[in-house]
């Protein structure tokens, strides 16, 4: 019985320190905001999003990303376009900027989303 106790109490323990060594890359949009302006000689719509993220994992973001799908009035997507950093330390801010040109079409709405990669 002794025996089945000390080799319980040593896989928690190394479970249990498991947890203190893992890799969390994680980036949060911090804020956000965009303006977008119609040009009616051209006929299009310029679009920007700015904003602030930061890398609140526990590892150096060898590459993140930050993507914007842009949609019309009735829900149908228009395009999705990104702005990308590397090297983001922990704790980092990054203000982000992302641009985009519409034809013809006026965007109505946006959706951000993140992507990391840490090596």
């Amino acid at each position: 019985m002794r025996k089945i106790l000390v080799i319980l109490c040593g896989v928690l323990i190394v479970f249990g320190l498991a947890g203190c060594f893992t890799r969390n890359p994680h980036l949060t949009i911090q804020n956000h905001i965009w303006t977008k302006e119609y040009n009616a000689l051209l006929d299009w719509w310029t679009v920007e999003v700015t904003g602030e993220a930061i890398n609140d994992g526990n590892v150096t973001l060898t590459y993140a990303e930050i993507w914007a799908k842009f949609y019309d009035a009735g829900d149908a997507v228009l395009e999705e376009w990104l702005d990308i950093i590397q090297n983001l330390e922990v704790g980092e801010r990054w203000r982000f900027s992302i641009n985009w040109l519409f034809l013809n079409v006026e965007p109505d709405h946006y959706q951000l989303r993140t992507g990391t990669l840490s090596y």
